[in-house]
């Protein structure tokens, strides 16, 4: 088998898992699949590394975990770890609204059959014990489809094939290096919590070896708003690997050539306990090391170019058992759960309207069964005052209780 044929059927392995990594038992990235809103590229990798070494995963057990201050993104991200075969690994992430709480590495399922402690306090003692028992079970059958592709399995977790591939994905990045700009570029941003983020892009060849850095030093400390590095590192790998155009081809051997350089307790390196800033301060940097790329890269360089964040919002209206998400991006809006909830008759749309400037939204709500609305994303938004509004008042940002009767209204200016 050739490196096409091998990324062929690694791509038939993971086609079903929207969010996911596949290592060896070395821990090396043979392949990365990221089409969730959430980046979790390397928070994967470092669940898998925590897992592996406190719990030596064997094939047929399922592992889990969401714990943000070791390893995790957030409460209600779950990151799963399967050893397929001995020398191939699974991690994929899913969303379960029903978790609020911590979870540290934990086995699920041993030799496929179900850890009875685990099960008894983790899902029988939880009021949606059979939705959680529904969510887990059907993560077990995905696994349990994909060990038995017993042909795939033993090709893909061949020492020999996995070399071949990843000396082909290098090849491959090298060329896509060689037709970029090298040099270097800084930029800055001041955080709402007036702190700085500072990010210099180097790319640079050396002894024919070609290297990447993304150094962060002499950004602010953390103090209230911060959030881990492997998130950080999460979102730039994948702006580095969209820009040099080798989405595909992701393996250990381009993050081989990626140096990211995040001081100690800094706001971009410090864990936070429920994961709050994650994608608010993982867009920032991205947008950072986007800037720099595309300056780097300009026919007409501006040394004195400025950095304008792009504004962002993302709002969570939470239910019992789900979290219905609401997406602002400059001229991009994603409002996935609107439809349903005007199905099922939980809000009434009160005002929409989209021109040329902007967006509005204005909806009553009209069921009894939502908890709380949460801006877990502001980034630019200008008008702030006009930005967000419960029952006429303005809301900033954080969680508000949500209550039938009350009106949200949206002021989204492009």
């Amino acid at each position: 088998m050739n490196a096409v044929g091998f990324q062929h059927q690694i791509y038939q392995l993971i086609q079903a898992f929207p969010s996911c990594s596949v290592v060896n038992a070395d821990g090396a990235l043979l392949a990365s699949n990221d089409q969730r809103t959430e980046i979790l590229t390397t928070t994967r990798l470092v669940a898998f590394q925590i897992i592996k070494k406190y719990l030596n995963p064997k094939p047929h057990d399922l592992f889990v975990m969401n714990d943000p201050e070791n390893g995790g993104y957030s409460l209600s991200k779950l990151i799963f770890v399967a050893a397929i075969d001995p020398n191939l690994y699974l991690i994929w992430d899913d969303n379960c609204s029903l978790i609020d709480f911590k979870i540290p590495p934990t086995p699920l399922f041993e030799k496929s059959k179900k850890n009875e402690f685990v099960w008894k306090a983790l899902i029988e003692s939880n009021e949606n014990s059979k939705e959680l028992a529904a969510f887990f079970e059907n993560e077990k059958a995905k696994i349990d489809v994909l060990a038995s592709q017993s042909l795939l399995v033993k090709n893909l977790s061949q020492l020999k094939l996995q070399t071949l591939w990843l000396k082909a994905t290098q090849e491959v990045f090298e060329h896509q290096f060689s037709n970029k700009a090298m040099g270097s570029f800084d930029c800055q941003y001041k955080t709402p919590t007036n702190q700085l983020i500072k990010l210099k892009f180097t790319s640079e060849e050396r002894q024919n070896i070609k290297l990447i850095s993304l150094d962060f030093t002499n950004s602010s400390l953390a103090t209230t708003f911060h959030t881990a590095s492997h998130v950080i590192e999460s979102g730039l790998v994948q702006k580095l690997i969209q820009f040099y155009q080798v989405e595909k081809y992701l393996t250990q051997s381009i993050l081989d050539k990626i140096k990211i350089i995040l001081p100690p307790k800094s706001i971009a390196s410090k864990a936070h306990p429920t994961g709050q800033f994650n994608h608010e301060i993982q867009s920032a940097c991205s947008q950072l090391c986007q800037h720099n790329l595309t300056q780097l890269n300009s026919q007409i360089r501006k040394s004195t170019a400025s950095f304008e964040i792009d504004s962002e919002l993302w709002l969570e209206l939470k239910a019992k058992n789900q979290t219905f998400k609401m997406n602002f991006h400059q001229k991009n809006i994603a409002l996935p759960c609107l439809e349903k909830l005007i199905e099922n008759k939980s809000i009434e749309v009160k005002k929409m309207q989209k021109n040329e400037l902007g967006f509005q939204l204005s909806f009553q709500v009209l069921q009894p069964h939502f908890d709380v609305l949460k801006v877990t994303t502001k980034l630019g938004c200008a008008k702030q005052d006009d930005l967000l509004k419960i029952n006429d008042v303005v809301f900033l940002g954080g969680d508000h209780p949500i209550k039938t009767g009350d009106t949200i209204s949206i002021k989204w200016t492009f």
